[in-house]
């Protein structure tokens, strides 16, 4: 609509770098992992899964900072539904993640068998590629038009 502010590009903006920031801190963990520096490992997982909560965080304070209203207009809709959509992918990261730290916290995972740590970063990939996507429709298109 003519009078939407959008959810600005303050808070979007930093859920994007921190959800980016989580997603090399996974890749980070996996070079760690394969390394077999524990605590490192154990380091980069624990940090990124912070940086993924607050990006979740940041990404939803945008829209309802702003007072964007999904049940009030289709543009209101569409970007808490890319909001949304982020925050789920991100929550699943971090659970992912977890798995990653018990896993090696058991002894289920090592520096040669490490196909749960390169599975999660391939889907951090996807995480990654998804919050760049969404920063960008919803900082940056209500600037362009």
């Amino acid at each position: 609509p003519v009078a939407a502010r959008g959810p600005g590009m303050f808070w979007p903006l930093v859920g994007g770098a921190l959800a980016l920031g989580a997603w090399a801190l996974t890749l980070v963990a996996r070079r760690m992992n394969r390394r077999d520096h524990a605590l490192a490992y154990y380091l980069s997982l624990a940090v990124g899964v912070a940086l993924a909560v607050g990006a979740a965080i940041a990404l939803v304070l945008g829209p309802s900072r702003t007072g964007l209203i999904p049940s009030r207009h289709a543009y209101d809709a569409i970007v808490g539904l890319l909001v949304v959509w982020t925050v789920v992918h991100l929550g699943v990261g971090v659970i992912m993640q977890l798995y990653c730290v018990a896993r090696r916290a058991a002894g289920r995972m090592t520096a040669r068998h490490d196909i749960d740590i390169t599975n999660v970063s391939l889907y951090w990939h996807f995480v990654a590629v998804t919050a760049a996507v969404t920063v960008a429709v919803i900082a940056g298109f209500p600037e362009v038009v």
